[in-house]
């Protein structure tokens, strides 16, 4: 039989192909794709009707057949379910694709807003271990070192610092402060249920403050480092009454932290101390756990009182005073005054 072309069939062909062209993209750009699975499916049949309209207006007689879904299809029909089964699916694939991409965006930008924001709600980033900047006080060889992260990770300071409060109270072992982290670590422990069996360091220092229920601010106690000797390599801890707690009030920092600084190292350069070869000492950035302080202005104190101090004392056996910051906002704080500061130079 002769085919006979149909130019009524060919501009039905067209009219369905803009009409459904013109219906998925506004389905596609609508944002509701769960919604408007329906309607895609609608949109492809339409769009499917247009190569089998143009084969059959042009080859009339022409045939296709083929199973979809288990199911026998031939002629016009078969064309048509071919068409329009293996476009749509492909096309939901996609739109899945895009739509998961979407949230993965969405996500991102929800995620990097959060960090914008941290600081102010309070939130702040756990820094990993390790050493931040180095700085040597200028005509001199003694160095100041701001490392960050877990001081259960330090292991190369002869002595660390607690920042302790003035009725030399250490923290409880699981609280999470510096203080409670030393009486953990220094405490003796059962070889297999790691359950304390005896308070080394806060025993220790109950003998030195010998009953009194407060000291003075910035008063100094020097204990042993109990099993923090063995396990990293801590020669001697250093108490130093930098906060005072008030009743219904919590703690606060002393009014003079340059002064505790400066009791430390006098105290490490002391006969005794000098003898255990302490040469070099871990700081807290005291008053800013519990004590509440900024950062920023304890920093500058902090920073000044070691460079006077050191800077002065030419006999002094300390060589590298060691600044520990934990959380991100401390450690920007910290090493941006080390960075301005006129008496110090990168090591």
């Amino acid at each position: 039989m002769t085919n006979s072309f149909d130019p009524y069939i060919l501009s039905f062909a067209f009219a369905v192909l803009v009409v459904s062209v013109l219906g998925f993209n506004v389905l596609s750009r609508s944002g509701k794709v769960q919604r408007s699975n329906f309607y895609f499916q609608i949109a492809w049949v339409c769009i499917a009707l247009f190569p089998v309209l143009v084969i059959f207006s042009i080859f009339p007689s022409s045939k296709l057949e083929g199973t979809v879904l288990g199911f026998s299809v031939a002629g016009a029909f078969g064309g048509w379910v071919f068409v329009w089964w293996f476009g749509s699916s492909r096309a939901l694939k996609a739109l899945d694709y895009d739509q998961l991409q979407a949230e993965a965006s969405r996500l991102e930008k929800e995620l990097a807003d959060q960090k914008a924001i941290a600081p102010q709600k309070g939130f702040d980033e756990v820094l990993p271990s390790g050493i931040a900047r180095s700085f040597t006080i200028r005509t001199t060889t003694k160095k100041i070192t701001l490392i960050t992260g877990n001081i259960f990770d330090f292991k190369k300071a002869d002595a660390w610092v607690n920042s302790e409060n003035t009725n030399m109270q250490m923290a409880r072992f699981f609280e999470g402060s510096v203080s409670g982290t030393i009486r953990f670590l220094g405490a003796k422990k059962d070889k297999n249920t790691s359950e304390i069996q005896e308070d080394v360091i806060a025993e220790d220092l109950a003998r030195k403050v010998d009953g009194r229920k407060s000291v003075p601010a910035s008063s100094v106690f020097v204990t042993t480092a109990g099993e923090l000797e063995a396990s990293h390599k801590v020669k001697r801890i250093f108490h130093v009454a930098a906060v005072q707690g008030e009743p219904d009030q919590g703690f606060r920092p002393v009014a003079d932290l340059g002064r505790c600084v400066t009791r430390v190292l006098e105290a490490a350069d002391g006969k005794e101390q000098s003898k255990a070869g302490i040469r070099s000492i871990l700081f807290p950035i005291l008053g800013t756990g519990h004590g509440g302080a900024q950062v920023d202005k304890v920093a500058k104190v902090l920073i000044d009182a070691t460079i006077t101090y050191l800077a002065g004392s030419p006999q002094s056996g300390l060589q590298e005073i060691f600044f520990i910051a934990r959380e991100q906002s401390k450690k920007v704080a910290f090493e941006n005054t080390l960075l301005q500061h006129e008496r110090l130079q990168a090591a």
